[in-house]
C-alpha cells in the first residue's frame, strides 16, 4: 500500500497560518489469488506559525540551503512531495492474518527536523547503519509544531482522514480499517525507546483525532504502518490516501 496526499492538501509540509494539512498515500499489492521513541520539546514564541510534516518535507537553513533545523533558526517551507508506503502479500500468506509491513519506498527521512538528530533509525539507539532507511523499516518521520507569541495557553489538534476504502486497479475493495499504525522513534538525546506523543492506532473512514499540542512546542514520531491481512481478496493493487492535518483556532 502507499500513502499520499489528496488534490486539495499540500503533502511533505505545509508552512501556514490556521491549517496545517499533509497526507500520505498507501498501496497494498495483493498477490496469488485469482483474476523511537518520540518527544515533544518547548520552543520560542514568535509569529503566529504552523508546520507539519509527514514523510519528506522542507527545512531551510539561515543562508537558504534546505537542509537546516529549527534549533538553528531554520525556517520550513511546503514541500510538493507524496511519500509512497507499500507491500506486496505473497499469493501463500494472503488472508493468513501475518502482518505485513508497508516499506516507505521513496522516503529517506531518518533525522529530526527539530536538531538534526536521528529519531527513525532502525531498531532502538541511534539507528544510522545501512538498514536504517524508511524503505527497510517502513518508519515514516512525523512532525511539527504551533508556534504563538503574547500570553495565554492555546492548543493545535493534529487528526488524520482517510476514506472508507482502499480501491484496487480493477475495482474490488479493502477496508481502511486494515491499517494500522505502530508509534515510535528515539529521544532528542538518543538512547532506547520511549514513549511517544501519538499513540498507536488504526485507519477509520472518519477523521481520527492523534494529538493535542500546546503553544510552542515541537513534536515528533516515527509511524509504521502495517497491513492486518485477515481479508481473503482478489489480486489486484490497492490504493487510498490518508490525510493528516494539524489545527489551530
Amino acid at each position: 500500500m502507499r500513502r499520499g496526499t489528496p488534490s486539495q492538501a499540500s503533502a511533505g509540509s505545509e508552512w501556514s497560518r490556521s491549517k496545517a494539512p499533509s497526507c500520505l498515500a498507501l498501496i497494498l499489492c495483493a498477490a496469488g489469488l485469482p483474476a523511537a521513541q518520540a518527544y515533544k520539546v518547548s520552543i520560542l514564541g514568535a509569529q503566529r506559525d504552523l508546520f507539519l510534516q509527514v514523510g519528506t518535507g522542507t527545512m531551510l537553513d539561515t543562508h537558504g540551503n534546505e537542509g537546516g533545523t529549527l534549533r538553528q533558526s531554520g525556517r520550513p517551507r511546503n514541500n510538493p512531495t507524496i511519500n509512497n508506503t507499500e507491500v506486496t502479500v505473497q499469493s501463500a500468506e494472503v488472508g493468513t492474518g501475518v502482518r505485513q509491513t508497508l516499506l516507505a519506498l521513496d522516503s529517506e527521512v531518518t533525522t529530526s527536523s527539530f536538531d538534526g538528530s536521528v529519531v527513525c533509525g532502525s531498531g532502538t539507539g541511534a539507528g544510522t547503519g545501512p538498514f536504517s532507511a524508511p524503505k527497510y523499516t517502513g518508519r515514516v518521520y512525523v512532525g511539527g509544531f504551533y508556534r504563538r507569541g503574547g500570553s495565554g495557553a492555546q492548543t493545535a489538534t493534529l487528526t488524520v482522514e482517510t476514506p472508507l476504502n482502499l480501491i484496487g486497479a480493477f475495482g474490488a475493495t479493502l477496508p481502511f480499517s486494515t491499517i494500522e499504525w505502530i508509534s515510535s522513534g528515539v529521544t532528542a538525546t538518543g538512547g532506547s525507546e520511549s514513549p511517544t506523543t501519538i499513540p498507536s492506532g488504526s485507519f477509520t473512514s472518519t477523521s481520527i483525532q492523534l494529538l493535542t499540542i500546546a503553544s510552542n512546542f515541537w513534536f515528533e514520531n516515527c509511524l509504521t504502518f502495517r497491513y492486518s491481512n485477515t481479508n481473503l481478496v482478489p489480486a489486484d493493487v490497492y490504493m487510498g490516501q490518508a490525510k493528516f492535518t494539524l489545527m489551530a483556532p
